[in-house]
């Protein structure tokens, strides 16, 4: 079973012509500027990264609209934050995805 909070599914082109499934931010009220969204995995303190097009990625969207992003099966919780990459535990979690 996965929760999703803030995220839903939606049909990407993948690289091999294929379409698949990834995970869309749905919103964020409270953009306040100055920061970055980013994928970022807390289970294993590592980022992730967006998928902007069909061959293309990217560590950081300025716009919760760019968030997209291919869920990593292997991960029990996945974030999209918003805020500093210097300073990653003081950013906002804007979405997330959780399996039980």
């Amino acid at each position: 079973m996965i929760e999703l909070e803030n995220l839903e599914w939606t049909s990407i082109s993948l690289m091999d012509g294929t379409t698949g499934e990834a995970l869309r931010v749905l919103g964020d009220d409270f953009h306040s500027g100055g920061g970055v969204y980013f994928v970022y995995f807390p289970d294993t303190d590592s980022m992730g990264h967006f998928s902007t097009s069909d061959d293309m990625v990217v560590e950081t969207a300025h716009d919760w609209a760019l968030a997209v992003f291919l869920p990593d099966p292997q991960a029990r919780r996945t974030e999209v934050r918003y805020g500093d990459l210097s300073d990653i535990a003081a950013a906002r979690v804007v979405a997330s995805c959780t399996t039980c």
